[in-house]
């Protein structure tokens, strides 16, 4: 049976998934950044307009 290399811990284990399983880390959350806030903020006011130009379609 052929070997592959996992990248993350550097182990070789068998092509077919068998092997030692690890459980994922847990996500720490981070402060945001300027840049994701304003991301979110244009997504969220984009969609408050395409949804504004759907009910009421002469309003712009």
């Amino acid at each position: 049976m052929a070997n592959a290399s996992d990248p993350e811990d550097g182990e070789d284990r068998p092509a077919d998934g068998s092997g030692p399983f690890r459980e994922p880390e847990p996500i720490e959350p981070e402060t945001p950044r300027a840049e994701n806030v304003l991301f979110v903020l244009l997504g969220v006011l984009a969609t408050i307009a395409l949804l504004a130009t759907a009910v009421f379609p002469n309003l712009i």
